[in-house]
């Protein structure tokens, strides 16, 4: 019986057959999550480019309101 599992090369199929499932379970389960993280993330991001939109424009309006005003004078 030693020998055999000194001289015992790779798996055995029940072995592989074992790890593909474990495999297939957690990709299972991770796929959605991450699909799911996937799609709040581009409406974040949507969200934060509309915040930078009215950012800059108060921004533009600042400036202009400026350099009108000091040109002015």
């Amino acid at each position: 019986m030693k020998n055999f599992i000194k001289n015992r090369k790779g798996f055995t199929l029940v072995e592989l057959v074992v790890v593909i499932a474990i495999l297939g379970i957690l990709a299972g389960l991770a796929i959605p999550r991450f699909m799911s993280a996937t799609e709040t993330a581009r409406v974040q991001e949507s969200l934060l480019i509309c915040v930078l939109l009215k950012v800059l424009k108060h921004y533009i309006m600042l400036k202009k309101v400026f350099i009108l005003t000091v040109w002015r004078t």
